[in-house]
């Protein structure tokens, strides 16, 4: 009876370890075959991968400006001195004027034994008496002041012949001034009118601002000095660029909004003249060292004060020219520059095309170009 129990419990044993095995190979392949069905819903799930379409860009008409950024100011004129070296001897009669005073051209700045001396406008310095027979520069300045009193004469440019000495007699007498020669003596002969030395001054620009303090009267003439400023102020532009920027085209802005084009004339010096604006004072320690200075020509006569911001034309393409952004420039590997567009093979696939390209110059991220074949509308890929 022992033997026939134990019999019993080997089958059981045997029976259940057959079973916890099969279980076992049950549950793995349910697990095999949930993993493989969850891997294919997963795939079936997944977008195909996205392919990045090609970017492209349009070739256009139109011009291409490389610029440079300039600053605007408005400046006076230089200040200029008067001495009594050329006034001879003599005392001061009538008063100076004072400080802040505005003088015109052709008025009297000081009288001199009560002969009064006046300032003309004129870029050469008086530095001879001017009459009868006298040819030059000077003799024009003089002309061209009688002229603008309304005293015309008809003797050549810088010729001072006796039409030029009739109207400064009238001029003389317009003044109730006396009628002097050139040296000074009261003459009755109309045709023998001049200008002594000691009796005029010339002037770069007018009006002019007694700066300082002219001294009273009662002082010798020759320790006369006075220091008159020009209130009379001019457009100029300063650049940081390290270029000759004369001849070149500049684009103002008037402070109502209007544009304004001018053209850039020779170099100037800073120093000859005092900043208009306080907030340029404040920055000229930013300033760069190698800051240069332009004046300007061709400005309207009646231009008001500009924006503090503006731009010179370096260079400029064509208005009926075409144009494209940088970014579509290619390259080969020797260099040489070419557009590539999109095309399709003869079997269908899709390819690209290189069109040879003369770049001419590029600025504010666009290209002028030149090519066989290129016209406006075409679209080409930009660089990868």
């Amino acid at each position: 009876m022992g033997s026939g129990n134990k019999q019993n419990t080997r089958t059981s044993f045997v029976a259940l370890l057959g079973g916890l095995i099969t279980a076992v190979i049950i549950a793995v392949a349910s697990l095999a075959l949930l993993a493989a069905v969850g891997i294919n819903n997963f795939q079936a799930t997944q977008q195909p991968a996205a392919t990045t379409p090609a970017i492209t860009v349009t070739a256009e008409k139109g011009a291409v400006e490389e610029t440079v950024d300039v600053k605007v100011h408005s400046l006076r004129n230089a200040s200029m001195t008067l001495t009594g070296a050329y006034l001879g001897a003599g005392v001061v009669t009538g008063p100076p004027l004072p400080v802040g005073s505005t003088i015109k051209d052709g008025d009297s700045i000081l009288s001199i034994n009560e002969k009064p001396v006046l300032i003309i406008q004129g870029e050469i310095p008086a530095y001879r008496p001017l009459g009868p027979g006298l040819k030059g520069d000077d003799v024009t300045q003089l002309q061209e002041f009688l002229v603008r009193e309304n005293f015309k004469h008809w003797d050549k440019k810088g010729v001072f012949g006796a039409s030029t000495a009739l109207a400064l007699a009238k001029f003389y007498k317009e003044r109730n001034l006396p009628v002097v020669n050139e040296n000074g003596e009261l003459t009755t002969s109309l045709r023998q009118a001049g200008l002594p030395l000691s009796r005029y001054f010339f002037a770069k620009s007018m009006p002019l601002e007694i700066a300082e303090d002219c001294g009273p009267a009662g002082q010798q003439a020759a320790d006369f000095k006075c220091v008159l400023q020009s209130s009379a102020t001019s457009t100029v532009i300063s650049s940081s660029a390290d270029r000759d920027l004369q001849g070149m085209q500049v684009l103002l802005t008037s402070v109502s909004g209007q544009p304004v084009v001018a053209t850039v004339g020779k170099p100037t010096v800073k120093q000859q003249a005092t900043v208009r604006k306080e907030a340029d004072t404040a920055q000229e320690a930013a300033q760069p060292a190698t800051e240069r200075w332009f004046s300007l020509t061709g400005l309207p006569k009646d231009s008001a004060e500009f924006a503090e911001n503006a731009r010179v034309v370096v260079q400029t393409s064509a208005k009926d020219g075409l144009r494209i952004p940088a970014t579509a420039i290619h390259e080969d590997a020797n260099g040489q520059s070419f557009l590539q567009s999109a095309s399709e093979a003869d079997s269908g696939e899709k390819a690209t095309t290189n069109h040879p390209v003369n770049v001419l110059f590029c600025a504010n991220s666009y290209c002028a170009i030149k090519g066989e074949k290129l016209a406006a509308g075409m679209e080409f890929s930009v660089l990868e």
